[in-house]
């Protein structure tokens, strides 16, 4: 049997005024039959933010949103195994401002 998953990426609204917190809703759901695991974590550890996600916005002209922590330093963490059942997606919320830092107004 084929395992499978989609994931979903959603926003709470689609706009936000300067310096408002933007989260970003991430979904694996199961779309296959079989449960599956999917590894998370382990880069957490002294860094600003979780390291298994990249994060990048341009505005409407095409320049790179500058990131706030560009060194991306991290000793390492714990990292776990979610099991992916039909029941059961995996879901986490990404605070966006910790990967991008927006210094003006604009269409991103």
């Amino acid at each position: 049997m084929i395992k499978a998953g989609t994931w979903y990426l959603s926003a709470d609204k689609s706009t936000y005024m300067m310096g408002e917190n933007i989260l970003l809703h991430f979904k694996l759901e199961n779309t296959g039959g079989s449960p599956f695991s999917a590894s998370f974590g382990s880069d957490y550890r002294g860094a600003a933010r979780a390291l298994r996600w990249i994060v990048k916005a341009t505005d409407e002209y095409g320049d790179t949103v500058a990131d706030p922590y560009p060194a991306g330093f991290c000793m390492g963490g714990l990292g776990y195994e979610s099991e992916i059942s039909k029941k059961e997606p995996y879901y986490r919320s990404i605070p966006i401002l910790r990967y991008l830092r927006f210094e003006k107004p604009g269409t991103y």
